[in-house]
């Protein structure tokens, strides 16, 4: 399972990476109600519950979801999310 932030018409969501590109959250039936963007995916404790929807999915239902899948060249791809708490980095370019 990859999760990603895609930047679609103008707005950014969540989004699934499937084999044919991405699906974003939520669009997927499923899910109905979840949180659109991917912080609040995290934050707000869902991150188990979608692991553990994917992993029940049944082959025909990946199917489905590459059906419904836009293609890479519809969307762009933007940070996973914004306003991080903290920003580490370590300098070894010395």
């Amino acid at each position: 399972m990859k999760l990603a932030t895609a930047r679609i018409g103008g707005t950014e969501s969540a989004a699934l990476v499937v084999p044919g590109g991405v699906v974003p959250v939520r669009e997927i039936r499923d899910l109905g109600g979840w949180p659109a963007d991917l912080l609040s995916l995290l934050v707000g404790g869902h991150l188990e519950d979608f692991r553990g929807w994917w992993h029940g999915l049944s082959e025909r239902d990946l199917e489905e979801l590459s059906e419904q899948a836009m293609p890479p060249s519809d969307i762009s791809y933007a940070p996973l999310y914004r306003r991080p708490r903290k920003i580490w980095g370590i300098g070894l370019n010395y």
